[in-house]
Parts: structure tokens; sequence; C-alpha cells
């Protein structure tokens, strides 16, 4: 998807949809079913047949809480891959969900992708795409701060004043990034750069 055109629900239109890959969702759910599903029904079998009603619930207690931990890790790696789903413009200002940026105060802007290693990405149970990192990817803003006369207040040390709004999106690979930073370029007045340069 990427750059799409559309009517927004804030009265603006819609000039990006995030891109998601339904199937690495649906292969999540398949490697649960297959990698602890079934071997799950067949140790529950085996303890009733071999260790009686007694085995059977405690291992049904251990596949319970370990099915929680797994199925929840599951849920939300595929709910996050579907978070922040459109942006929306609306007059001067980017709409993403309840956040809001006025682009006639955008000063400079920023774009970054981070991965946090969740520790998981060689489980054997899981493996490659069931668990593995979260990748971040982030648009951030430096907004010029004005006081109520209109002026350009005035921050620590008396320099210029602003604020940082960043948007972000988990499980949002790096060349899905790279697209909306092209789709966001013709409507940003501002120059493009290093995240470490954001803040002056």
């Amino acid at each position: 998807m990427g750059e799409t055109t559309g009517n927004s629900e804030h009265g603006g239109r819609v000039i990006w949809t995030r891109e998601v890959d339904h199937d690495a969702i649906a292969k999540r759910r398949q490697n649960l079913g297959r990698y602890f599903g079934a071997p799950s029904a067949i140790a529950l079998v085996a303890a009733l047949i071999f260790g009686g009603f007694g085995a059977f619930l405690g291992v049904l207690i251990l596949v319970g809480m370990f099915g929680l931990l797994v199925g929840g890790l599951v849920f939300f790696k595929n709910f996050n891959a579907r978070m922040n789903h459109t942006i929306e413009l609306v007059g001067d200002e980017l709409v993403m969900g309840q956040r809001r940026v006025d682009l006639t105060r955008v000063e400079a802007w920023s774009t970054t992708a981070s991965e946090e290693d969740w520790g998981v990405s060689n489980m054997a149970l899981g493996g490659n795409p069931m668990a593995g990192n979260a990748i971040t990817a982030q648009v951030s803003f430096r907004l010029a701060v004005f006081d109520d006369a209109g002026q350009r207040a005035a921050g620590p040390g008396g320099a210029p004043a602003y604020d940082v709004v960043t948007l972000a999106w988990p499980e949002m690979p790096p060349d899905h990034l790279q697209r909306l930073q092209a789709t966001l370029e013709p409507h940003i007045d501002a120059p493009l750069v290093g995240s470490g340069e954001l803040r002056g």
C-alpha cells in the first residue's frame, strides 16, 4: 500500500496507509498450532494414558501457563503489526489517531528504525516469524513553540523553545519506513535531519 488517497474521519484525507503483512500474521498463527498446539495435545493424551488423571492435570496446568505466554507473544506481535495504520492530512496538520502534528510549526524532522531483542528469536518453539525481534519505526518532528502573543517562546538558557512529537509503529520494517518518508516529504517544508540533530 503506502501512499493512499481517501476520505478521513477528521474531514481531511488519508495520505498513507500502513502495509500489513497478512501472510506473516497467518504464519505466526499456523506456527502456534503446529509447534505448540499439536505437541501439547499429544502430551496431554500421553499423560492421561500413562499417568492417570493426576498427571493429566499437572501437564494441563503447565501447558496452560506456557500457552498463555506463547499465545500472548504471538497475539501482541500480530496486534502491533496492524497498529497506527493511517496518517491523515487535515488542513495543515498530520493526524495519526489522537496525535497531531502542526506542519506550520515543523522546524526539522527525522526518521529512525530501532530493533529490540526480545530474547526469543532463537527459540526452537517459535523460530522466525513466530517470535523474534521487535522493530519500532519512528518519525519525529521538532515543533516551534510560540507564546500567547504569537512570539517565539524562549526555552532554557534563552534558546528558542520547541516541542518534539514522535509517531511510532511497532513491527514496521525499515523499507516500509522509507516509503512512509517519501510520502511525507512533499507535505513538510523543513529539513530532514539525523535523529541526533533533531534537538538542536
